[in-house]
């Protein structure tokens, strides 16, 4: 009996250290650039992209937990063809707000050649019917890399861009600036320009934004600055509401170009995690609460090979899955790739890779309902 017990016992053990199954799953209708999100009943939330990559749609659909598939999507535009997916990091981004409204902003598309089209925002409609009519955010500023957007359960939505003002040249010039709505987006106040002075904005990456249920809001970005040779990540963070911000700078690149890079955040097991590309590489760090910056920088195993995009989800086991894309590029398609970690951010498992990522895609990992992850792609 005794025997027995222990048997049990480690056979717990080794299935708590084993890596989460991992299903890759198509996005419907053969959309691009999907952005996942589950809520607290179990319901996928999925924004992809669909149409002319230099001018198409932004769709939404969900699907609860027990429905087999995704139900009828939603265009997200209210002007038919005013999205972007050219370039990979200009196109839609979306978060959950008070009783589960969608807030999502996007990169338009510019009336004119050589025209710089504004960041539009839209959100769904209360009763589920669709999205209100999109409205334009980023003023007189010009724009060129993708925003993002934060909403907490009181009802506070944070769209964050950078961009330039008109008549000024150069990425040293360019700012990361938001817009705060107190009231789920019905109303925002004027644009507030939060990155320090001096220090300027990667122009053609996209950023991330976070809001957790306790007021806190995150930002990550990439700066330019020196001439455009040093292109690092950066965080921000707010505990007063947007009142204040604490920047720092996370890790360090002299390259003289700009990558197209983007990021991710995600609240994982209590802790916010974040994500970004280097050297062909991706990085991951977690939020450290008492510094108020990110904390030990950890590398995805194996070699840089061409990685990008990264993603991250966590699972009811506290499994994190990081995943990112592998060999993409400016009109090209690539593969996904990922790697599980415990609570603890130690690797379980191996890194796993498949092919099949379109062009201007990337990978959107969610967890299933039977306790593994799906990776939309």
């Amino acid at each position: 009996m005794k025997t027995n017990i222990v048997l049990h016992v480690a056979a717990l053990l080794v299935a708590a250290h084993a890596p989460a199954q991992v299903t890759l799953v198509k996005v419907p209708d053969n959309a691009l650039q999907p952005k996942a999100l589950v809520d607290a009943a179990g319901t996928t939330h999925l924004l992809s992209y669909r149409g002319n990559e230099r001018g198409g749609n932004l769709s939404y659909a969900t699907k609860p937990a027990k429905a087999p598939a995704f139900g009828t999507p939603v265009r997200v535009n209210s002007t038919p063809d005013s999205a972007i997916a050219v370039g990979t990091i200009r196109g839609g981004q979306f978060a959950l707000g008070k009783n589960g409204q969608a807030h999502v902003v996007w990169n338009g598309v510019a009336a004119r050649r050589r025209q710089m089209a504004p960041l539009f925002y839209a959100r769904s409609k209360s009763d589920g019917s669709g999205f209100e009519d999109q409205r334009a955010m980023s003023g007189d500023w010009v724009m060129d890399g993708g925003g993002a957007v934060a909403a907490d359960p009181s009802g506070n939505v944070f769209v964050f861009y950078h961009g330039g003002n008109p008549g000024e040249r150069g990425e040293d010039s360019r700012r990361v600036l938001v817009r705060i709505s107190h009231d789920s987006g019905v109303t925002f106040e004027p644009e507030k320009i939060i990155s320090p002075d001096g220090l300027g904005v990667c122009g053609c990456c996209a950023m991330q934004a976070y809001a957790d249920a306790g007021g806190r809001w995150f930002v990550v970005y990439r700066t330019a600055s020196n001439g455009g040779a040093d292109r690092d990540i950066a965080t921000m963070f707010s505990s007063d509401h947007g009142k204040t911000w604490k920047h720092s700078i996370a890790s360090r690149w002299r390259i003289a170009m700009c990558p197209m890079s983007s990021m991710s955040i995600a609240e994982v097991g209590g802790r916010v995690l974040m994500a970004w590309e280097k050297e062909g590489q991706v990085f991951a760090s977690p939020w450290d609460d008492t510094a108020e910056s990110l904390g030990a920088i950890i590398a995805m195993p194996g070699p840089s090979s061409g990685r990008k995009h990264p993603a991250i989800a966590s699972n009811a086991a506290g499994q994190i899955l990081v995943a990112w894309t592998e060999g993409t590029g400016w009109n090209k398609g690539g593969g996904a790739a990922w790697q599980i970690f415990d609570r603890d951010l130690k690797p379980v498992g191996n890194t796993e890779s498949s092919p099949g990522v379109d062009v201007w895609s990337f990978v959107a990992p969610v967890p299933d309902a039977s306790g593994g992850f799906a990776l939309m792609h």
